[in-house]
């Protein structure tokens, strides 16, 4: 007998309908970035430039981090860390 519960169904259509936008603020999230001076911005800058709160972004950033898309710099610019796009032309 196995001891893995399943999702309910509504968990599961929960999760297929939110999948697509946490993607997409990644994408979003990145553009920013790579688009931005020096392809270098703080996740301030980017929630402004998006026109969103902080919060609705800032996961994203360790995220991208994760697959290799974003670094951090070391600098500090408004009290928020500074992230550089990776492999940006």
């Amino acid at each position: 007998m196995s001891t893995h519960r399943s999702l309910p169904d509504t968990s599961r259509e929960a999760q297929l309908r939110l999948a697509p936008h946490l993607q997409r603020r990644e994408e979003l999230v990145y553009s920013v970035v790579a688009r931005s001076e020096r392809h270098r911005a703080t996740a301030k800058e980017v929630a402004r430039s998006l026109g969103v709160d902080l919060n609705v972004i800032s996961g994203r950033f360790s995220e991208l981090e994760g697959m290799g898309l974003l670094r951090l710099t070391g600098v500090r610019r408004e009290g928020a860390r500074e992230w550089e796009a990776v492999g940006v032309i």
